[in-house]
Formats: C-alpha cells, structure tokens, sequence
C-alpha cells in the first residue's frame, strides 16, 4: 500500500500573504533576510515564491565580478524594480481572471444561467430563483 506524502508540518500560507511579502519586499528594497525576519518565515520560501511568481528582485543580478563592482545607475534599478512589481500585478490579476471564469462556468453548469450574456440585473434574479428552487429540492 503505498501512503500519501504529508506536509510534515509545512504551512500553507494564502495567496494574498505571498503577494503582500513580495509587495513589501519591492516597495523596501531591503533584503530577502531581513523581509524573511519580519514575516516570521524563511528566506528560502520568500525565494522559491519569487521563483514561482516571475519576480526577479533588482539588486540579483547574473554579472560577472569585474562588473558588479560598476556602479549601478539609479534609473535602472529603479526601473528593475517597478517591472517586477508589474509582473507581480500582472501574475494577480491572470490569476483574478482565472478564478472569474472558473466562477462563471460554475454557475452556467450548476444553475444553467450565462451571466456574460444577459443584463445582470436579470441574471441575479435568476441565480436568486434557482438558490431557493435548489434549497426546496
């Protein structure tokens, strides 16, 4: 028989948490230690989200050593940091999308209502009609 793995005591933190650290993590500039202390979780987990979600933090940069000790123009780390922030955004806002479709197949299978067609005053009546017609069976 073979036995399911378990979290083993890992936390399930809710989407929006990830999205407030990584928020504050860009809006600070500071670093991922410091961002982990303040949260209460691991450096590693903030990476792994960062690696999940797209979001490449300004100051991690691929360059070799001869140029890292260049400095670094201002506008360009800023500008770094507010197009991790949009895909950050962006990522959200899919994920909005996907859950709103999601919720309006739900819907159409379950009470037969196509809320993207019909005005929607007439489709929450509808939705309305069809909770009690179900709360009756």
């Amino acid at each position: 028989m073979k036995q399911e793995k378990s979290n083993r005591g890992r936390k399930g933190y809710p989407l929006d948490f990830k999205w407030r650290v990584i928020d504050g993590l860009l809006a600070t500039g500071e670093s991922i230690a410091t961002t982990s202390q303040r949260y209460g979780i691991t450096a590693r987990t903030i990476r792994n989200w960062l690696r999940t979600f797209g979001v490449e933090l300004p100051n991690q940069s691929t360059m070799s050593k001869t140029n890292k000790n260049k400095a670094v123009d201002p506008d360009y780390a800023e500008l770094k940091r507010e197009n991790a922030r949009l895909k950050a955004a962006l990522f959200q806002a899919e994920s909005k999308a996907l859950v709103n479709k999601t919720l309006l197949e739900v819907v159409l299978n379950r009470y037969h209502i196509d809320l993207k067609k019909k005005d929607r005053f007439v489709a929450v009546r509808q939705l309305e009609s069809a909770q009690v017609r179900d709360q009756k069976l």
